[in-house]
């Protein structure tokens, strides 16, 4: 049985980039904000934002998730965001006995971020959105690119 969970990405300039993927062959959380960096880069580079790749390249190393375990997201059909904010990172591999307390609170403080992105005309996230390649509803189905 194939697991397919949302993941969307919470940060500045590519807030708000949702990707559904198959998480069945990852073996760690790192694996999988990696897969989801490469769908926004086959993304960008399909539509030719050579610039906002070159964005994407020079803070790739950024992205991370906390407060979830690679066994909560098989385990767990919800929506999980990936952010590169000036937050602590931490070891979610080995702390997940700390994860289940802060991650609604952590849930709830991305939604608002990713979510408010689109109102900002000027941010590339919002360039993206508007040429249809990101899924803001909640439906389950996946827009195809072009």
């Amino acid at each position: 049985m194939q697991v397919v969970r949302k993941f969307i990405i919470s940060c500045e300039r590519f807030g708000g980039y949702t990707v559904r993927l198959t998480v069945n062959d990852f073996e760690n959380i790192k694996q999988v904000v990696s897969a989801v960096i490469d769908k926004l880069k086959e993304t960008l580079k399909s539509h030719c934002f050579e610039s906002l790749l070159d964005i994407l390249k020079q803070i790739t190393e950024n992205y991370h998730m906390h407060d979830v375990t690679i066994e909560q997201i098989l385990l767990v059909d919800k929506p999980y965001y990936i952010c590169n904010h000036g937050c602590q990172i931490q070891n979610t591999e080995s702390n997940a006995s700390d994860s289940a307390g802060s991650a609604s609170s952590a849930s709830a403080s991305h939604a608002s971020v990713s979510h408010n992105v689109s109102e900002n005309t000027n941010n590339p996230s919002t360039i993206i959105q508007n040429i249809g390649v990101l899924d803001d509803n909640d439906d389950d189905e996946t827009i195809p690119l072009l």
